[in-house]
C-alpha cells in the first residue's frame, strides 16, 4: 500500500499511484490559474483553509505562496511529552508570521531560521521553562518580529550575557512574570521602539521579586513611543511616572498593586490627557474623598471611552457623567461581597456609552432602571454575579433599552418572571449559569423572537430540551448560532439536537464549566 504525494491518502494498488489520482484531480477540477484559486481560498476560515492545503501539492503551494492566506495561519507546536530538540525537523511547514511555542524547547535547529524570518508574532506557551541561550536563539533568527508575548514563562538560567542583536521592529511585548530585575537589562538591549509594553512582576505581600523604581526607570527608556502601558499599580511606581515629560499613553492598565494614595492617579491622569482607555484592576475603596478624585479624572481625560475600575463597599454611579465620552465601562464589585450601587442623578443622558459590564454588584429596587434610563443608547450589557432585589427589576430595566443587541446573564433565582415585554431588539444572547424553572425558562425564550446567537451553559436538561423545542416550533426563526454547554449528553440525544438545529449555520454542544 503506498500513499499518494499528491493527496497524501492511502492506495491499495500497485505503480503509478500518484499519475491515477493527479489523472483523478485534474478530470474533476476545472484548470484554473494559481491566482483565482488563491482569491477563492481567501473566502473560507481558518479550519477549512487548513483543510484545502492538505488537499494536494499544487493547493499547498498555491496557500504557502500567498501572503493574504498564510496571514490567516498560526502555527502552533503543541506537544507537551516532546519537546522541540535539535533532532526536530518539521516538513511542509507553511511560513506563517504567527507562531505559538506551547511545546517546550531545548534546542533549535537549522529550519528555525528560514521560519523565523518571516515570523512577526511569536508566543510561548504560559508557564514554559527556557534556558536563556535558547530564547536568545530562537529571537535571532526573527528580525522581523513586532510581537512578542511570554506569558508567565521562566528561565532555568541567568543571562550570562547580554544580547548581541536588536530586534528592531518589535513594538509590543508581553512580560508578565518577570522574576529578577536584569531581566530589564535583557529587554532593554533587545526592544527598539515599543509602542505597547506590558510588563509584571511577583509582588506577594513582602515578596517583591522587582522593585517598582526599577520598572519604572525601564518604562522610561521607551517614553517617546509608548502609547500602551500595563504595570504593577503601586505608590512608587506612580510617583516616579508623573515625572516622565515625553510619555503621552493612550492606553493604561493598572493592576496587582495597591494604590493607597489615590490622588497619585489622579496626578498621573493630570500628564496623560490623550488616555483613551483606563483601566485600575485593584480595589478602590470608595468613599466622599474618592467621589471628588473620579470627578477629577473624568474631567482631566476628554478622550476616555474605556473605563474600569474595583470598587467596594459601594459606589455611586452618578461621577460617570463627567466621563462625556465614554463608550465602555466595565465595574467591579469586591471578590468578597457585592458592591451596592447608588445612584440620583436628575442630569442630562450619557448618550454615547454603548457597552456595560458589571460583576458582583448589588442593585436595590429600581436602581438599574433610573441608571439605564440614562444611558439611552446601551447595546451592549454583561451582567455576572449581580444581585437585584427582585429579579422583575431586571428584566424591566432591560425591555426599556431601544437598542439592546447583546446581552450576558447569570440567572440565578428560581422565583423570578420573565420580561412581559419582548426584547425586541436582543440578536445575541449569553446565559453563563440558568436556575430558572423549565416553564419561566421558555418563557424568556420566547421574549427574544429575533435570536441569531444564542449561547447556554446550564446543568439542566430541560433548558436544552426547550431550546430544542423553541428551534423546532420556530419559536427563533432567526437563530443561526448555536452553543450548549451541559451535562454529558447520549448518543441518541446528541443526534436529535443536530437534527433539530440542521438548518442553523453553526452548532456546538460540549460539556458545561
Amino acid at each position: 500500500m503506498e500513499s499518494c504525494e499528491i493527496c497524501g491518502e492511502l492506495h491499495p494498488w500497485r505503480g503509478t499511484v500518484v499519475e491515477r489520482c493527479a489523472t483523478s484531480a485534474k478530470e474533476s477540477l476545472p484548470e484554473l490559474p494559481p491566482e483565482m484559486w488563491a482569491e477563492i481560498f481567501n473566502h473560507l476560515p481558518v479550519f477549512p483553509l487548513l483543510k484545502m492545503r492538505q488537499v494536494c501539492r499544487r493547493w499547498r503551494d498555491i496557500v504557502d505562496h500567498s501572503l493574504a492566506l498564510v496571514s490567516k495561519l498560526r502555527v502552533t507546536f503543541f506537544d507537551v511529552h516532546n519537546p522541540i530538540d535539535g533532532s526536530f525537523e518539521p516538513k511542509h511547514l507553511p511560513r506563517v508570521p504567527n507562531a505559538y511555542l506551547v511545546t517546550f524547547v531545548t534546542e533549535v535547529g537549522p529550519w528555525w531560521a528560514s521560519f523565523g524570518e518571516r515570523l512577526t508574532t511569536l508566543k510561548f506557551g504560559s508557564g514554559s521553562e527556557i534556558k536563556s541561550s535558547v530564547f536568545l536563539d530562537i529571537l535571532r533568527h526573527t528580525p522581523n518580529l513586532r510581537v512578542l508575548d511570554l506569558p508567565l514563562v521562566e528561565f532555568t538560567d541567568d543571562f550570562s550575557t547580554l544580547p548581541d542583536f536588536r530586534l528592531d521592529k518589535l513594538e509590543e511585548l508581553r512580560a508578565d512574570y518577570i522574576d529578577v530585575s536584569e531581566m530589564f537589562d535583557v529587554y532593554r538591549v533587545l526592544c527598539g521602539a515599543l509602542k505597547s509594553l506590558t510588563v509584571m512582576w511577583t509582588d506577594y505581600h513582602d515578596c517583591r521579586s522587582v522593585e517598582p523604581l526599577e520598572a519604572a526607570h525601564f518604562v522610561r527608556g521607551f517614553q517617546t513611543t509608548l502609547a500602551e502601558l500595563h504595570i504593577n499599580g503601586s505608590d512608587e511606581l506612580l510617583t516616579e511616572m508623573v515625572t516622565f515629560d515625553r510619555l503621552k499613553l493612550r492606553k493604561l492598565r493598572l493592576t496587582y498593586e495597591e494604590l493607597s494614595n489615590g490622588w497619585l492617579l489622579v496626578n498621573l491622569c493630570r500628564k496623560q490627557p490623550l488616555l483613551e482607555y483606563l483601566a485600575v484592576d485593584e480595589v478602590f475603596k470608595f468613599n466622599q474623598e474618592s467621589v471628588v478624585m473620579l470627578n477629577q479624572i473624568g474631567h482631566l481625560l476628554p478622550k476616555l471611552t474605556y473605563l474600569s475600575i474595583k470598587v467596594a463597599p459601594f459606589v455611586d454611579l452618578t461621577f460617570l457623567f463627567n466621563f462625556a465620552n465614554l463608550h465602555t465601562l466595565e465595574l467591579y464589585g469586591d471578590h468578597e461581597n457585592f458592591s451596592l450601587v447608588q445612584f440620583a442623578f436628575s442630569g442630562n443622558d450619557n448618550p454615547n456609552l454603548n457597552t456595560l459590564h458589571l460583576d458582583k454588584i448589588h442593585f436595590q429596587k429600581c436602581v438599574f432602571q433610573q441608571f439605564l434610563n440614562k444611558l439611552p443608547n446601551i447595546r451592549t450589557i454583561s451582567l455576572r454575579n449581580c444581585k437585584f432585589n427582585a429579579q422583575s427589576d431586571l428584566f424591566e430595566a432591560l425591555v426599556s433599552l431601544k437598542h439592546l443587541d447583546k446581552l450576558t446573564l447569570d440567572i440565578q433565582e428560581t422565583g423570578c418572571s420573565s420580561p412581559a415585554t419582548p426584547l425586541a431588539t436582543l440578536k445575541h444572547l449569553r446565559i453563563r449559569s440558568c436556575e430558572m424553572s423549565r416553564k419561566l425558562f421558555a418563557a424568556f425564550l420566547a421574549s427574544c423572537p429575533h435570536l441569531r446567537e444564542l449561547w447556554l451553559n446550564s446543568r439542566q436538561a430541560v433548558h436544552v430540551e426547550e431550546v430544542l423545542a423553541a428551534i423546532s416550533l420556530q419559536l427563533l426563526p432567526q437563530l443561526a448560532v448555536l452553543t450548549l454547554l451541559t451535562r454529558p449528553m447520549t448518543k441518541e440525544a446528541k443526534y436529535y439536537a443536530r437534527y433539530v438545529c440542521r438548518a442553523l449555520e453553526k452548532v456546538e454542544i460540549g460539556l458545561e464549566f
